[in-house]
């Protein structure tokens, strides 16, 4: 099969051990949160509430310190502009990672800042020349989920368009690798191997804005006798 020059490029710089590590980890954060999240440490509700950001924490935590073990990725915990987020990125050679939970690989993570400025490089052009190796930075998202999910159902690495209009290339981590996660979750549905289908993301429909209504003036008939003012 062949293999696009974005692959090639990312498969230089992530090695294939980082990939079952990153498998591991994700693997990892399900099997502690459907562990914990469950009663009566937390009521039924609640454990459904605080399943995904516990699964988060457990697999991000994770995930940088499994990267940091290879010498030539970069993995670090980073804050939002307001001070009151954080998110793990991770570099090696010119792509950056970040990863979010979604419920499925065609869906774009919610907005956000940091998003939007390692992604902010035109990389759309980029993907359609020859020059992967010598762009500045080029950035990818791990999406893993769904986020309520007793096991991960996917693992991608997916390579947005410079607008977010569309994922220009998807990596299948699971397809790569489909032993790590049962080996992990034993329990875990058998996994479906197929071609990633490079379709737009969904986003939800955008409210529609009517116009602002122009005030009218309202004309009265002239009663018999009264002056034109």
């Amino acid at each position: 099969m062949a293999v696009s020059l974005l692959e090639q490029a990312f498969h230089e710089v992530f090695p294939k051990d980082w990939c079952q590590d990153t498998l591991r980890a994700v693997a990892k954060a399900y099997e502690k949160t459907m562990e914990h999240c469950v009663p009566p440490l937390f009521g039924q509700d609640e454990a459904h509430d605080v399943r995904s950001h516990y699964c988060r924490g457990i697999f991000e935590a994770e995930w940088r310190r499994l990267s940091n073990k290879y010498p030539k990725i970069k993995a670090e915990s980073r804050r939002n502009k307001a001070g009151n987020y954080s998110h793990t990125y991770v570099k090696s050679g010119n792509i950056i990672l970040t990863a979010s939970a979604v419920p499925s690989p065609a869906y774009k993570p919610r907005r956000a800042d940091f998003r939007d400025t390692y992604n902010g490089n035109g990389q759309l052009g980029l993907f359609e020349q020859d020059s992967i190796a010598d762009a500045e930075d080029i950035y990818a998202i791990l999406l893993y989920g769904p986020p309520q999910s007793v096991s991960p159902g996917f693992v991608t690495i997916a390579f947005p368009s410079n607008h977010w209009h569309s994922y220009v290339e998807r990596i299948n981590l699971l397809a790569l690798h489909p032993n790590i996660i049962s080996t992990i979750i034993p329990e875990a549905d058998p996994i479906e191997v197929k071609e990633p289908i490079i379709q737009p993301i969904r986003v939800s429909p955008e409210e529609k804005i009517e116009e602002p209504l122009q005030p009218q003036i309202r004309r009265f008939n002239k009663q018999v006798g009264e002056k034109r003012q």
